[in-house]
């Protein structure tokens, strides 16, 4: 069950005691902002650690259930799964740095530069934070003119497409131009050999994926004091397979 199910189901059992229980009644008692509150129930945040501890005390929960939910929030909604079809029809190098970007502090103001870096003209970006918005990667803010971007992170699609490959590629061309061009105190670029059993490839990608999931938390705990986008790109391929 992911973090928004969890909280989703206890805001409903809570409406079904008390008919007159609001979203601002649970955001009360979960001492918690009602606006991030809400983003969370539609799926548009993750709550950080912190939060997670203050609602297993203000919500009275079991330890079964206070497991439960720690558990949804490391397993399932870091890394909320894009919609394949909208994923392989559309998606562009350039949109998971344009949703990142538009989590910085009044980043409707830096369209022209995201414009220039994308190779695109201002209505053809606009354009694009529209189609975003229409297809709800993107939420409009209710205090102010900005958006609200889904942590949609991840493709569930099993295979190498076309388009993967294409996304893959761009994304290794930008590292060697950070290698170039980016103080090495700003970056790290790092490389392993090492000789294997192909039987430890499923968990060699897991810590893969692990790796991940704790770099997007600690972005998480922050996610009011943001000020650049990374990229984080890893890459595990045989060098030499074995001849048996």
């Amino acid at each position: 069950m992911s973090v928004q199910k969890f909280m989703q189901c206890q805001l409903k059992k809570r409406q079904e005691k008390n008919p007159k229980f609001s979203l601002r009644s649970f955001a009360r008692l979960l001492k918690t902002d009602p606006s991030s509150l809400s983003k969370i129930l539609n799926g548009l945040r993750v709550p950080a650690d912190e939060t997670v501890a203050k609602w297993v005390e203000c919500m009275k929960l079991s330890p079964e259930e206070a497991l439960a939910l720690r558990s949804s929030v490391s397993e399932t909604n870091s890394f909320n799964p894009m919609n394949a079809e909208f994923f392989e029809s559309t998606y562009s190098w350039a949109h998971p740095i344009l949703l990142e970007a538009l989590k910085l502090p009044n980043a409707t103001t830096k369209l022209p530069m995201l414009a220039d870096l994308f190779g695109m003209s201002l209505p053809e970006l606009e354009q694009t934070i529209a189609y975003l918005h229409s297809h709800q990667i993107l939420q409009k803010n209710s205090e102010d003119a900005g958006y609200t971007p889904s942590n949609l992170t991840t493709v569930q699609i099993p295979y190498t497409t076309e388009l993967r490959r294409n996304l893959q590629k761009k994304y290794l061309e930008m590292a060697k131009t950070a290698i170039e061009e980016v103080p090495m105190e700003k970056r790290d670029n790092s490389t392993l050999t090492v000789a294997i059993h192909t039987d430890d490839i499923p968990a060699m990608k897991e810590i893969i994926r692990e790796a991940r999931l704790k770099i997007h938390r600690l972005a998480e705990k922050r996610k009011n004091q943001l000020n650049a986008v990374y990229n984080f790109s890893s890459a595990l391929y045989p060098i030499k397979e074995e001849t048996v």
